[in-house]
């Protein structure tokens, strides 16, 4: 018997590929460039938390512009067209200011595009949603080959090659992305009505509350474990290797989520998140051998994709009939209110504590958000859809 292959799901896994491929050529290398043109500690902070705070805010207009015009595919296109735009404009920038304005546009532009396609790869699975890891993984691959890949080349024949591994697989990435199916999104609700819907739902909320608690802790300092790394004399390959490592682990964690959620719910794939999240950070707070540190990446599988599918689970059920890209992208919002908070946070922690005593206080603040999910969400009955 011969292997099926669907052919209709390979869009959605090479746009994966290439897409979360091409953020793996420049996102780990990002604060490294900023030092690079001159930058310290508290305005590379200022730049990292930028991207978050626009699409806190960007993300969920685009997606309601979306749900309400029906025009997802055109507005997935142009943004990643504009994305790739703003890039260039980061690639050539060499003042705090010019660097702020291309990172707004950056954020801007790419703020809609993971709402919109994991709002479209669910409704191209239908009853299938449980296979949505399987096409998600392949994001993990990308990311996994990409990024010690060009980490070589930059260290080999400059840091442009960072730069230059974006443009080449977001150019590819957006004729795939024209193959998703968008149409007919789900039929429509009130958009206020359903934004009210989903304030009363006690285990969105309360998923949403846990990932901004333990979003402060993450991002005050996954920012600056590159910079430390960098302080420790680590390699930009050996950076790479960091990157691939954490990449490839979530590839497992995505396979296996529908039979995870399935046999364990969300509210355990929230806990595992967050106990992959404390393991890493208490490791960067007392490892201070590099090379040491590049397994504590196994933890970013779980941390990663055991979050990513439980919050897609917990988006689904809380969504309002048409409003699926809005809540995906209310979840991003969320993620990016923390994001913004914890890099303006970490940066000044960076240049006034050091490395060191900012991972820990950022593992405390996880500890904090674990305690907090195990007090509030302690049924292990999972949500209906409304």
């Amino acid at each position: 018997m011969g292997l099926r292959i669907d052919r209709r799901l390979l869009a959605p896994k090479l746009f994966y590929l290439l897409y979360y491929g091409g953020m793996a050529a420049l996102t780990p290398f990002l604060a490294l460039h900023y030092q690079s043109v001159g930058l310290g500690g508290a305005q590379i902070g200022v730049l990292l938390g930028l991207r978050p705070l626009v699409r806190l805010l960007g993300g969920p207009f685009w997606a309601a512009v979306a749900d309400v015009s029906r025009r997802h595919k055109a507005l997935l296109l142009v943004s990643l067209a504009l994305y790739l735009l703003s890039v260039v404009g980061i690639s050539q920038a060499t003042t705090f200011v010019t660097l702020i304005t291309s990172g707004l546009a950056m954020a801007f532009f790419a703020a809609p595009v993971d709402a919109l396609v994991d709002s479209a790869v669910l409704g191209m699975l239908g009853d299938r949603s449980d296979a949505y890891g399987q096409q998600r993984l392949w994001g993990a691959v990308g990311w996994g080959l990409v990024a010690p890949l060009v980490g070589h080349l930059a260290e080999t024949h400059g840091t442009q090659w960072h730069f230059y591994g974006f443009y080449v697989l977001i150019a590819l990435a957006i004729p795939v992305s024209s193959r998703l199916e968008m149409a007919g999104m789900g039929r429509r609700v009130a958009f206020w009505r359903g934004l009210g819907s989903m304030a009363r739902n006690r285990w969105w909320t309360l998923f949403l509350f846990t990932t901004f608690l333990a979003g402060l802790g993450r991002s005050a300092s996954t920012g600056f474990m590159n910079l430390h790394l960098d302080a420790l004399g680590a390699s930009r390959a050996l950076i790479g290797v960091f990157a691939t490592v954490g990449g490839l682990s979530e590839i497992p964690t995505f396979f296996y989520s529908g039979a995870l959620l399935r046999r364990w719910g969300a509210r355990t794939l929230v806990l595992l998140s967050l106990g992959g999240s404390l393991a890493i950070l208490l490791g960067f707070g007392w490892i201070t051998t590099p090379a040491l540190l590049v397994p504590m990446q196994l933890f970013h599988g779980p941390q990663f994709a055991a979050l990513y599918v439980a919050g897609v689970y917990y988006a689904g059920k809380a969504a309002p009939p048409g409003m699926e890209a809005t809540t995906r992208a209310l979840y991003g919002a969320v993620g990016a209110l923390a994001m913004t908070l914890g890099g303006f946070v970490g940066g000044y922690l960076y240049d006034a504590v050091g490395a060191l005593a900012l991972f820990r206080l950022a593992a405390l603040v996880v500890a904090v958000a674990t305690v907090f999910y195990l007090v509030t969400n302690r049924s292990r009955t999972e949500p209906d859809h409304p």
